[in-house]
């Protein structure tokens, strides 16, 4: 069974991705920012470009907050490393990258100014998850949310 699959017993508003809200007073829907169905598919170019406006968005976001998910990418990318070394599938990495999703609902539900970068990082966990090509999808990733970290400085996002 695909892990996207939908389920007939998730509440409303359940999709891919997890919760999107079923709430008529919820933001407007989400537009994906990857006009891709595989992040093994995403350019250098579409990675600098939707960081650099991302990093720009994510301004109010508190930069302990993005460090925070930040490590956990870190983790993974570190796990992908020996998993490489070790000539070991990639696909084992699937289930850290999904646990991902909990900890930034989480987050969200604590301060709200965290949901564009949450309802982002869903869109490319799910692109990374569902990737033809899980070793060039996983680079692009760890590629990707370097260039958040590093365009939220830049922009100056907010300290403490």
């Amino acid at each position: 069974m695909a892990y996207n699959q939908n389920h007939g017993n998730q509440p409303k508003g359940f999709q891919q991705g997890g919760y999107q809200g079923g709430n008529k007073n919820e933001s407007e829907p989400y537009r994906p920012s990857f006009n891709k169905t595989d992040f093994a598919d995403v350019t250098a170019l579409e990675i600098n470009e939707v960081a650099d406006k991302k990093g720009k968005e994510f301004k109010p976001i508190k930069t302990n907050q993005i460090r925070n998910f930040f490590s956990h990418f870190g983790t993974i990318k570190n796990k992908y490393k020996t998993l490489k070394i070790n000539n070991q599938p990639i696909d084992q990495l699937d289930t850290n990258l999904i646990l991902i999703k909990p900890k930034l609902a989480y987050a969200k539900g604590r301060n709200k100014a965290v949901e564009p970068f949450q309802k982002l990082i869903f869109e490319v966990i799910d692109l990374v998850y569902n990737s033809k090509n899980k070793e060039k999808a996983y680079i692009n990733f760890f590629e990707f949310v370097e260039a958040i970290v590093a365009y939220h400085k830049y922009y100056g996002g907010k300290d403490q």
